[in-house]
């Protein structure tokens, strides 16, 4: 078996998971960052083993969920690469709330990219946002799921009489998916920025200039990587935000939520 890992993990906890998973998988798994600013830009080729791929092979990809929705580079990225029949296994990361509609939306843009998807999960991880929430997953508990998951993948992909069934049914969310609200605010900074730029190199969509690292263009989509990125601690929530997500989450904050798969 070979796996190939697509994630796209701006704060990190998506690619743990995806990491997991591949890498019970297969040993050897490669791992293709989506969210690097490098790959986003075309500088490195993202695409699926050319040719037909063997019955064994497997492409997982791994997306956080932002407002119940597959994260728009992250969709962009995916619908550049070609699945050539490949099977593949879906997942996607939330932060305690609710999925709504990724996954659906994840599989339907797997499936017109020509993949096979043959396994699908949720899994939970620390709110990107407010890391109170779901904090400290994915922990130990959460990768023995994923290794769970893997195996399940693998039985799947090694029994012949499953080989002609490929499509998980029963993935909650709804067609058409639930409308993405606009981004109305981008990170504030705090007089700690010492204009390092570690910022601006780590931005996904390049939102943030080299040269005015204090600051934040339109094309932010609120992944928080530039937070998680910066030595000083110096990006964070606008207190007016910070302060209506930490109520509207209150009441699951503490919640552990199982993962969920469909095989």
């Amino acid at each position: 078996m070979s796996a190939y890992v697509y994630h796209f993990s701006p704060a990190g906890t998506t690619k743990r998971i995806a990491s997991v998973l591949g890498f019970a998988l297969d040993a050897d798994a490669q791992m293709i960052d989506l969210a690097d600013p490098a790959t986003l830009g075309g500088e490195h080729p993202v695409s699926a083993p050319t040719g037909k791929p063997e019955d064994s092979d497997i492409a997982v990809f791994a997306v956080p969920v932002f407002a119940g929705r597959v994260p728009q580079p992250a969709a962009a990225m995916i619908s550049r690469i070609r699945g050539n029949g490949m099977r593949a296994a879906s997942v996607v990361v939330y932060g305690n709330r609710d999925f709504d509609d990724a996954l659906v939306e994840l599989n339907d843009i797997l499936a017109r990219q020509g993949f096979s998807v043959i396994a699908s999960g949720a899994f939970i991880a620390r709110h990107s946002m407010l890391p109170a929430v779901a904090a400290g997953r994915p922990d130990t508990e959460d990768c023995g799921d994923a290794e769970a998951f893997a195996k399940r993948i693998a039985e799947k992909l090694a029994s012949a009489a499953e080989r002609g069934v490929s499509t998980p049914i029963g993935i909650p969310g709804n067609r058409p998916y639930k409308e993405s609200p606009a981004a109305a605010w981008t990170p504030s900074v705090t007089d700690d920025c010492t204009l390092c730029g570690i910022c601006a190199i780590n931005c996904p969509v390049q939102a943030i200039p080299h040269d005015a690292p204090n600051t934040t263009g339109q094309t932010c989509f609120q992944c928080m990587r530039c937070a998680s990125a910066c030595p000083e601690g110096a990006r964070v929530l606008p207190a007016p935000v910070a302060a209506m997500i930490s109520e509207k989450l209150a009441p699951i904050a503490t919640v552990r939520k199982p993962n969920q798969v469909w095989v």
